[in-house]
């Protein structure tokens, strides 16, 4: 048995990074216990290659310090998810930056890391997933399915999205920023009289009708006058 610990303000040896965050692996037994960080990105942040004239100018198309890597931690099984909901990226449209969030999954103990960042989207900026920070929260389903909460997309409105391991799997291309994720669920947009609300703030699983099916809860804190639901 191991303990899993987040540390979303550890320094990191990510070439440009400060304070990415980490995620230790800790055996549990008695005796001295020694923590080991897992590897679940070792690189610094992209470059967008049209932007560069030169060596020296290197403008970043993503932005991992102080994204808080490990401030949302989950295991099932053999896989382990880890989120950064802080982590920001830039579209070439815009020069700002946008705080998406994303996670990592590692699967079959450690064979294979896989980035899941369904906020990291063309629907940018704080109109569509551009401040989703997704992985704010985050849960597994008992057959493994990943479902995250992300708060702020939509203008606040929030929203969830949810994938199974082996969608994320074949969707991925670590060369791709974007990733679209084939079959993967996620709440809609409504109306503006939702904004602010915070869906997705946190997020749990379980059976709640008596159809044997597993249902995805999610809080609200801010929606019905900042009472919540």
């Amino acid at each position: 048995v191991s303990v899993l610990v987040g540390a979303p303000k550890a320094n990191t040896s990510q070439p440009g990074v400060l304070q990415g965050g980490a995620v230790y692996l800790c055996p549990w037994g008695a005796g001295s216990v020694h923590c080991s960080p897992i590897e679940f990105d070792s690189k610094g942040s992209r470059i967008l290659e049209s932007l560069v004239s030169s060596p020296e100018v290197e403008e970043p198309v993503e932005y991992k310090s102080l994204q808080w890597f490990g401030a949302t931690v989950r295991a099932h099984g053999s896989s382990i998810l880890a989120c950064a909901p802080l982590y920001s990226w830039r579209t070439e449209k815009e020069p700002l930056s946008d705080p998406v969030g994303t996670c990592y999954l590692s699967t079959d103990n450690f064979t294979r890391i896989l980035e899941y960042a369904p906020c990291r989207s063309d629907f940018s900026w704080v109109a569509g997933q551009g401040y989703c920070q997704g992985g704010f929260s985050a849960e597994f389903t008992k057959t493994g399915r990943v479902v995250l909460g992300g708060p702020g997309s939509y203008f606040w409105q929030g929203q969830i999205l949810s994938a199974t391991q082996e969608q994320i799997a074949e969707s991925y291309y670590p060369e791709y920023l974007i990733n679209l994720v084939q079959g993967q669920l996620q709440t809609r947009q409504a109306s503006s009289i939702y904004d602010d609300s915070y869906l997705g703030y946190s997020v749990a699983v379980g059976e709640f009708s008596g159809d044997n099916t597993e249902d995805f809860v999610a809080g609200v804190p801010k929606g019905n006058l900042t009472y919540g639901y």
